[in-house]
């Protein structure tokens, strides 16, 4: 959970700010989706999919930036 709580931020500040600048024809990676990539393998199913939830709303929170 320390990690979510570290990555989080870190995640929507380089999408939101770093980002739109290094998009190519309007695409941009997804660095929440490599988020959840890096930290399911480390904890339960159960926690797997509430920070997958979590990150997720926040995701969908920023989708007009």
């Amino acid at each position: 959970m320390k990690l979510l709580l570290l990555g989080l931020p870190a995640c929507v500040a380089a999408q939101v700010v770093l980002l739109p600048p290094l998009s190519l024809g309007g695409l941009r990676p997804d660095l929440f989706l490599l988020l959840v990539f890096f930290l399911s393998p480390r904890v339960s199913p159960e926690a797997a999919t509430l920070q997958g939830f979590i990150i997720g709303l926040c995701q969908d929170a920023l989708s007009s930036f």
